[in-house]
């Protein structure tokens, strides 16, 4: 079991990913199936759902074979986690299939949200905070974004995350902004109304 929650932290992001406080690189997370995922601090763990936070489907279906479910697992990345002040903060990015219909218009697709967490001593979310930067029908998203490898794109830089997304068919897209910077990490995730242009 050590092991498995070492290959999480590992894959999920270990120090390399974002630049952690000492105290927050003993906050393991790893996906607890569907769109929950679990959180660890030594003996301590929650299982926390983010299921109304979640843009996307994990219940997949194909109507060909209607009688077969899929139950799928929402892929995470951490981007960035804190403890400050007794609290930890966690922000992850979050993939799910963009159709329950595999067949369905984005049956293939993904939908990305990115979360902000904050948790208190026990682990227990205090606030949530949630942003869909990427949306398959809606046909939204970040442009040149690469679904395959979302933590190249969705990462801290020069301890900030900045990330612009909206119509991706428009020639005129309204551009909706989002902000967090590590240093202001209590802030969550600012967004700024959407701007037409780059």
């Amino acid at each position: 079991m050590v092991v498995a929650w070492l290959l999480a932290w590992a894959w999920f992001g270990g120090p390399a990913a974002s630049a952690l406080t000492p105290a927050a690189k003993f906050l393991f997370v790893a996906s607890a199936g569907g769109k929950k995922i679990e959180v660890a601090v030594g003996r301590l763990r929650r299982v926390i759902d983010l299921e109304r936070e979640v843009s996307g489907c994990t219940e997949l279906y194909d109507p060909a074979g209607p009688s077969r479910r899929i139950h799928d697992s929402a892929r995470i990345g951490v981007i960035d986690r804190v403890c400050k002040n007794r609290k930890h903060y966690l922000v992850i990015w979050v993939l799910a299939n963009g159709n329950c219909n595999v067949q369905g218009h984005c049956g293939a697709g993904e939908d990305c949200t990115l979360v902000w967490l904050q948790l208190d001593e026990s682990l227990k979310p205090e606030k949530r905070q949630a942003v869909v930067v990427q949306e398959c029908r809606a046909e939204t998203g970040i442009p040149d974004m690469d679904l395959e490898f979302p933590g190249q794109r969705l990462r801290l830089s020069d301890g900030k995350l900045e990330v612009k997304f909206g119509d991706l068919i428009s020639e005129t897209p309204a551009w909706t902004h989002v902000l967090y910077e590590h240093d202001a990490c209590e802030k969550g995730l600012v967004v700024t109304a959407p701007e037409t242009g780059l």
